[in-house]
């Protein structure tokens, strides 16, 4: 597509958020080991499909169905692990996972990459289908997963009473709560577009922050979710919004002198700008917050 034109990535997230609803009423009729990997399923079809795709409308759809795919994953994902871990072991997986999953962005981003240089853009099409063959084997594995009711944490059953008869509360929760898994799609999405088209950054940029997303998540996940988090989790939770609120200013920071009721922002020491110190102290903030949020 011509510079400028609308990219799928930038509307094919938002179209897909309904997927998440749905996804959310399917796993109560039939359980997320089963929407798991029906997930996974749509999101090999989707790049099986890219490979076939010739025209621009081609690869906007089939970006919405991986996309949707996705959306599904992670909505059922974390519920599949309190069906086959036992309490005192899901915040050790919920920090895995989520160390796993940033480790797999940067490692792909890192893979493709490296195969654009080295192979050139023939390399695409190899590298398409082997995210769709990954995305069957993930099916394959979650298919062969024996699950069980939760467990149970220790609650005390009135409160478990109490929390399902405050409905207004919990609505209230999941609406506060939509905000950040909006900016969740930003680091695999949304990044990438931002960096380049808006603060005119090398394509590696990406690269760049996921990387330091990596090693922040991997290095951290443990000492926070094991041994801060747990003493105070609201407050874990409540400090989680708060750094993701600044990090997302921190990420607009460099499009602000674009804005002429502001002032230009002024040359870093160094020669650096902030079009790149910025987003990697963002990054940085994003990580946190990706901690502190997304382990309970």
């Amino acid at each position: 597509m011509r510079r400028g034109s609308c990219e799928p990535e930038e509307w094919g997230v938002p179209l897909a958020l309904p997927v998440t609803f749905l996804a959310g009423r399917l796993m109560d009729r039939v359980g997320p080991k089963r929407v798991v990997v029906w997930a996974n399923m749509l999101s090999a079809t989707g790049f099986a499909l890219f490979l076939l795709a010739r025209e621009p409308w081609h690869v906007a759809g089939v970006y919405v169905l991986v996309q949707a795919g996705i959306n599904m994953y992670f909505t059922a994902q974390r519920t599949l692990i309190t069906h086959v871990t036992q309490a005192d072991e899901r915040r050790s997986w919920f920090a895995f996972t989520g160390s796993l999953r940033n480790i797999g962005l940067a490692a792909g981003s890192a893979a493709a990459v490296g195969a654009l240089t080295v192979f050139g853009n023939g390399s695409l099409r190899w590298m398409i289908a082997a995210d769709a063959a990954t995305y069957l084997l993930a099916a394959a594995c979650f298919a062969a997963l024996t699950t069980g009711p939760p467990q149970p944490d220790g609650t005390p059953p009135s409160a478990l009473v109490t929390r399902a008869d405050n409905t207004r509360r919990y609505l209230l929760l999941v609406a506060v709560n939509l905000p950040y898994v909006l900016a969740q799609a930003v680091l695999a999405v949304l990044v990438a577009v931002y960096t380049t088209r808006a603060l005119g950054l090398p394509a590696p940029a990406a690269s760049v922050l996921f990387v330091v997303n990596t090693v922040l998540v991997s290095a951290c996940s443990t000492v926070i979710t094991a041994h801060l988090a747990p003493k105070a989790p609201r407050r874990a939770v409540a400090a989680g919004y708060l750094v993701m609120a600044v990090g997302m200013a921190a990420f607009a920071l460099p499009a602000l002198p674009a804005l002429p009721a502001l002032p230009a922002l002024p040359a870093l020491p160094g020669g650096a700008s902030t079009a790149w110190a910025a987003p990697i102290v963002a990054i940085a903030l994003f990580s946190v917050a990706e901690i502190l949020l997304g382990r309970h």
